[in-house]
């Protein structure tokens, strides 16, 4: 059998990498909207409310939430930059005659980190939704 990959093969590749990468990129891009949304968010709804009733919530109470959520945002951000890094280490190990083999040593741990702080974006974002309703409840 051989290794050589006919044409279809290499555009079939091609196509579900792009939209690999597509999927990555709009799933960590959501996550730092919503990380930075639930933030804001906790932030308007806490201080809109003015009066001095007893069940006004303190904003100060919120901070785990809203650091949650402000560190998830940033971690999906610093995740999509490790990404676009990554990529462009295996672009420039691919460039045919200009190829530069000294960028293979950070295309994986660079890749690695994207996807731990891409994770570690999502899971922030749980946390802060229990740690708000533990708060609002």
């Amino acid at each position: 059998m051989s290794d050589q990959w006919g044409n279809e093969q290499q555009m079939n590749w091609k196509q579900a990498y792009v939209s690999l990468i597509e999927f990555g990129r709009s799933a960590l891009t959501s996550s730092a909207i919503l990380n930075g949304g639930a933030a804001a968010a906790i932030i308007a709804a806490a201080t809109a409310n003015t009066s001095t009733d007893a069940s006004c919530i303190k904003l100060s109470s919120l901070f785990g939430a809203i650091l949650c959520f402000s560190l998830g945002s940033a971690s999906a951000l610093f995740s999509l930059g490790l990404a676009y890094f990554s990529e462009f280490c295996l672009l420039q190990q691919n460039r045919g005659s200009q190829s530069q083999s000294k960028y293979q040593k950070y295309e994986e741990p660079v890749r690695l980190g994207a996807v731990v702080s891409g994770v570690l974006s999502f899971l922030l974002f749980v946390f802060g939704i229990f740690s708000a309703f533990y708060v609002l409840s």
